[in-house]
């Protein structure tokens, strides 16, 4: 998927990542994969509008509200459990939390790298979706 993301009103806290190829082979499961950081900020409504693509950009992310926030998301395709798009969450756990002892990123580098774990929907986690319903978007 690629969505496009706009903070419209309020102050969030964001974090996102990229999947990485593994940097430890040994530690790596279906629902443990390692990742790289790539946002880890604090945006007010007056920031750019992000582009979140597929594979790259931070398409793994969370929001955190700092004050109460609005943000349009808009997916394309969007999320379908059926075309293997469904909303996945993630335990983050530090590089250097699970490893087998090899070093396999540069020193210094450690905090850039992180490992995360498909975890069940929490029952606390809310989302809602509304369906576009105005004029057909043309190429």
């Amino acid at each position: 998927m690629t969505v496009f993301s706009k903070l419209l009103r309020g102050s969030m806290h964001i974090k996102s990542y990229d999947w990485v190829d593994s940097v430890d082979k040994s530690v790596q499961t279906s629902k443990l994969r390692p990742v790289i950081l790539k946002v880890d900020s604090v945006f007010t409504a007056s920031c750019e509008t992000s582009v979140l693509f597929p594979t790259t950009g931070g398409n793994i992310h969370s929001f955190t509200a700092i004050t109460p926030c609005v943000v349009l998301d808009v997916l394309g395709p969007p999320y379908s459990k059926e075309d293997g798009r469904d909303c996945s969450h993630y335990k983050e756990y530090p590089y250097n939390a699970i490893s087998n002892g090899e070093k396999a990123v540069e020193e210094g580098e450690e905090d850039k790298y992180g490992w995360l774990e498909e975890i069940e929907e929490p029952e606390s986690a809310a989302m809602y979706f509304i369906e576009y319903s105005g004029p057909k978007v043309a190429e």
